[in-house]
């Protein structure tokens, strides 16, 4: 599948966490509890998922609610990356030129005779 690309971030300020931390009422937008003094800024909607790095994307968040949200969001650009390639292709058959049979499942490989 590949490895999930690493987008550029740009470096949040104190003042600015401060902010977003104040326009959210000091509560993790996710489970709606007071956070403490180890939060994360989150995206609500995930930059891999057409979100975008405006600050009203950002919000606070618990580390571990953030971790669990993440885990959500990976799986979901992985479906999305699934979809976008289409079904797989079949992988390169036994079959050359002239070859004439079949595989067991157990890998043999059996050979049709044709008789004329």
């Amino acid at each position: 599948m590949g490895r999930i690309r690493r987008m550029t971030r740009r470096r949040l300020t104190p003042r600015q966490r401060a902010g977003i931390l104040a326009a959210h009422g000091g509560l993790c937008w996710l489970c709606k509890r007071p956070v403490g003094c180890r939060w994360d800024v989150e995206h609500m909607v995930a930059r891999a998922l057409l979100g975008s790095e405006a600050d009203d994307n950002l919000a606070p968040a618990h580390r571990t609610c953030h971790r669990v949200k993440s885990a959500v969001d990976v799986a979901m650009w992985a479906k999305a990356e699934r979809l976008r390639k289409g079904p797989k292709k079949p992988k390169g058959t036994i079959r050359s030129a002239g070859f004439r049979g079949w595989r067991k499942f157990n890998g043999e490989i059996v050979e049709r005779r044709i008789e004329r």
